[in-house]
């Protein structure tokens, strides 16, 4: 028997995600495969008040996948879900992110970076650079939390002025499109790539954290409606992404695809939701794996990770 510790935290948005999702996982798999599942914090384990056997790393967040948690439990010797401290923030700067997959050939949109206190010559450039519309977003925030769409110069002025408090941002074209996304999990030591999942925004001309999380402003269409050689295209994308970052257990990647059929990678996230929302854990369903077979793919994936880095020490 396994004590596996559901690790919680993080601040704001963030915070509630991890707790519903904290909630599921023990409604889901409490007894699975005579394990024990208790919900546990860095606070808990800081002061040795609890030490889990193996930890699920739902601590969202910068500290949480931006690297830091990853690093700290590989410190404190106990295996982990989910990507390492540095395929994490790899994943977590979008800017990163791009380096390391044009790397291998993945095509992404172009994009201009701003930095904390150029909110003047920031909006020149995007218009000059990029245009209008443009898609605004900080390079270092998740769950598409303060993700603007500027159509003119007053919409442009207003986003930069509410993103004031990101060090620093990034503006890309609003691209027209199919958007779809593309879990991947490792499975027996094997890379799957989860049926293509089609993301249509209901009300909404964009997808923020209002739409991805609020019941009902999201439709995923599960397989997406694509032809297979497309689809096959966007899986393999997605595995690429995934090797290239470093990415560890499971992943999701987000593009788009134009009109003109160009595919376009918009971020990877190396710790997709699984929550009851979240639409990586129906992807796997429909290749016959159930929830609680999920939890234990991150697990052995933890473990094998945790024994290839103690061989390494």
């Amino acid at each position: 028997m396994l004590i596996v510790g559901v690790l919680v935290g993080s601040v704001g948005k963030e915070a509630e995600l991890s707790r519903r999702t904290a909630a599921h996982i023990l409604a889901e798999c409490q007894g699975m495969d005579g394990h024990e599942f208790s919900i546990v914090t860095v606070a808990d384990l800081l002061a040795k008040k609890f030490k889990p056997d193996t930890v699920i790393n739902i601590h969202y967040g910068l500290l949480g996948d931006g690297g830091s948690v990853p690093g700290l439990l590989h410190l404190m010797r106990i295996p982990y879900t989910g990507s390492d401290g540095l395929a994490s923030s790899i994943c977590r700067n979008k800017i990163l992110t791009k380096h390391f997959g044009r790397m291998v050939g993945i095509d992404f949109p172009d994009h201009v970076v701003a930095y904390h206190g150029e909110l003047v010559f920031t909006q020149e450039k995007i218009m000059s650079e990029i245009g209008l519309p443009a898609i605004l977003k900080p390079i270092d925030s998740a769950s598409s939390i303060d993700v603007f769409l500027a159509r003119d110069p007053p919409e442009l002025k207003r986003a930069l002025e509410s993103m004031e408090g990101h060090k620093s941002i990034m503006a890309e074209p609003f691209l027209k499109g199919r958007e779809v996304t593309v879990g991947v999990l490792e499975r027996g030591g094997e890379l799957l790539a989860l049926p293509v999942i089609g993301i249509k925004i209901k009300n909404q001309p964009y997808q923020n954290f209002h739409a991805k999380y609020g019941e009902g402003e999201m439709e995923f269409v599960i397989p997406a409606e694509l032809d297979d050689v497309v689809s096959v295209q966007v899986q393999a994308m997605a595995v690429k992404l995934h090797r290239a970052v470093g990415c560890k257990g499971y992943s999701r990647t987000d593009m788009i695809l134009s009109p003109e059929g160009r595919v376009k990678v918009l971020e990877i996230n190396a710790f997709p939701g699984i929550g009851p929302y979240s639409e990586f854990p129906k992807a796997a369903a429909l290749l016959g794996v159930s929830y609680t077979e999920l939890i234990s793919c991150l697990l052995e994936s933890g473990k094998k990770m945790y024994d290839l880095q103690r061989s390494a020490i």
